[in-house]
């Protein structure tokens, strides 16, 4: 199942009146008799009800997860009859008739986690008419430098330390990869200072843009003197005539700040300058570069984690990859799917072709089911 298959995976979300109020004060305004609304990722289908309930024509509830199910009896629930549900993924989306317009949540924390762009452009292209409007229909990635001591303390600086919880032992080694993550938490956790005024690194119009890559770079003064442990990102998102931002210094909502680490952390001073070039192409790894009087650095999330050398040669472009056993065992359950083959069947056949590829015969069915549920 996905990341979004189960209730608690959309509670959060669900009860965030923040938000949940802002979309529909947007909504509110953008529905007529005549619209014919997509709600594009809809979960338990929030949105697309509110519009449902402001008198659109025609609400589309488009949720690939089993979820659906549960907003199918929220739907039975509150009498709507002008809501259809479709149990589809984004890049699946095919409806008989255009669409006024199009809602969606597929912002991730700071803009760009979790790659859920690419596919509302995607569904965006398929489906919505010309002049047709979107909500959120702008977005804004913004940055500040910050101070967090002791938020740095605990997720880099602590590996630098033979603390006892370590029985003494130096653990060093690991900090070059806790220095490269980006940490995902709230400003409640993080406690984050400030060290200047907040910056729009990237900015773009959902209506139009055709990719979710970030090469982009900002210059900015510092305003306070203090120790600066890192980059502190989040977005903003104009719904409607309103701008709804996940900033530290706003009303908390479901989503996170990230934090992109320095390492070690730069002593800045009020009209000191700094600067930072992020660069994220789509499903890829954040490079952040820093440049200030106090030094120069850069960090990549690729180096969060040990890079595996012996398969680094396949992630390249012009790889030619050649077949191997379980690549014939994949080919296999394949061209088994014509309707009358049973998934047990073949789990059995690909067993006995294949066995030193699974543990016993129940291996061998988890993988035709994985196979299954992503293909068949």
């Amino acid at each position: 199942m996905g990341g979004y298959a189960r209730l608690e995976d959309h509670r959060s979300m669900l009860f965030d009146e923040v938000r949940n109020s802002a979309y529909g004060r947007a909504i509110a305004a953008a529905v007529t008799p005549d619209s014919v609304v997509v709600d594009l990722g809809a979960g338990l289908g929030l949105h697309g009800l509110l519009a449902a309930r402001a008198g659109a024509r025609k609400v589309y509830l488009v949720e690939p997860e089993p979820i659906i199910e549960v907003t199918r009896r929220v739907v039975a629930a509150n009498g709507l009859k002008n809501v259809e549900l479709l149990e589809v993924r984004a890049e699946e989306l095919e409806l008989a008739e255009p669409v006024d317009l199009l809602i969606s949540v597929f912002t991730g924390n700071f803009l760009l986690a979790e790659d859920l762009l690419p596919s509302l452009f995607v569904a965006r292209d398929r489906c919505l008419r010309v002049g047709g409007h979107m909500i959120p229909d702008r977005v804004q990635m913004q940055v500040a430098p910050v101070s967090a001591g002791a938020y740095y303390q605990r997720r880099v600086g602590c590996w630098d330390s033979a603390a006892p919880v370590l029985q003494g032992l130096d653990y060093s080694a690991a900090r070059g990869y806790a220095a490269n993550t980006a940490y995902t938490d709230s400003a409640e956790i993080v406690e984050p200072e400030l060290l200047a005024s907040p910056s729009t690194l990237l900015e773009l119009d959902l209506l139009t843009a055709d990719n979710a890559v970030c090469h982009h770079g900002i210059d900015t003064t510092v305003t306070t003197d203090g120790i600066c442990h890192g980059w502190l990102g989040w977005f903003r998102m104009r719904l409607g005539d309103e701008w709804l931002s996940t900033s530290p210094e706003a009303t908390a909502m479901h989503w996170d700040q990230v934090l992109l680490p320095l390492d070690p952390p730069l002593s800045l001073a009020a009209g000191d300058s700094i600067s930072l070039n992020l660069q994220r192409p789509q499903y890829g790894d954040w490079v952040w570069r820093t440049r200030a009087a106090a030094g120069e650095q850069w960090a990549s999330t690729f180096f969060a984690a040990p890079p595996p050398l012996g398969k680094l040669h396949k992630w390249a472009d012009h790889y030619q990859p050649t077949g191997t056993a379980m690549a014939e065992a994949a080919t296999y359950v394949l061209s088994c799917f014509d309707g009358t083959t049973t998934a047990i069947d073949i789990a059995a056949a690909v067993f006995s072709r294949w066995p030193a590829g699974f543990r016993d015969a129940d291996d061998a069915l988890r993988f035709v089911r994985r196979l299954v549920e992503k293909y068949g």
